[in-house]
Formats: structure tokens, sequence, C-alpha cells
């Protein structure tokens, strides 16, 4: 059975001015109040910031059939009926991501064994 997820949010460029007019703790702080819109991102993926302090940052989500990683599908290394879940998933992006960037790419590997 399909499933669909409707997301909408506000004008990104109105956020981002909004950011580079208040202070790091202060943006965070008016998203976090309401006084600013979720970012696009936030938005999409259903995240929402409840705790903001000098240095720390608390989002929280309510998972969902759309959160679901592809089970069984990716892991090349997995034996039939085998099972994984993600233990750390972490991005780095080393330039600004736009929607005129177009596509990315994500490319998942194996881990290789620490040598002795």
């Amino acid at each position: 059975m399909k499933r669909e997820l409707s997301v909408s949010w506000q004008d990104p460029a109105a956020l981002a001015q909004a950011g580079r007019s208040k202070s790091g703790i202060d943006f965070l702080r008016a998203i976090r109040d309401g006084l600013l819109p979720l970012p696009p991102m936030a938005e999409l993926l259903g995240f929402k910031l409840v705790e903001v302090e000098p240095g720390h940052a608390v989002f929280e989500v309510l998972p969902g059939e759309q959160h679901y990683n592809p089970i069984g599908v990716v892991q090349t290394q997995m034996p039939a009926g085998g099972g994984y879940t993600t233990l750390e998933a972490k991005t780095n992006l080393i330039r600004a991501v736009t929607s005129q960037t177009g596509g990315l790419r994500a490319i998942g590997t194996r881990p290789r064994p620490a040598s002795c």
C-alpha cells in the first residue's frame, strides 16, 4: 500500500536573513519559541527544537514510517534473513547545498579493520 506525506515550509531566505541579524543562541531560541519558523529541513524530517543553551541543543522527533531505513536492501555484506541498524550517521557538508546545487550522492562503505 502506497503512503504519502505532505510537507510545507516557509521561505528559507527570510529565515536565513533573520539568522544573520541575531546571535546564534538568540536565533535558535527564537525558533524554539515559535518566533521564527522551523527551517525546511526540520519541517521535512519532523524535528522540533526543544532545548537551547550555549553549546547545547536538543531536537525531538516522533519516528514514523517515513524515517525507516531500507532494511535488507542496501547491505551487500549481509546474509539472507539478516538485519541491521545504524549505530551512527554523520554528514559533513564541505560547501553550501541549496536547491540550485543539483543531485547529491551518498556512498556507504564497510569500515576497514584497524591495523595493529
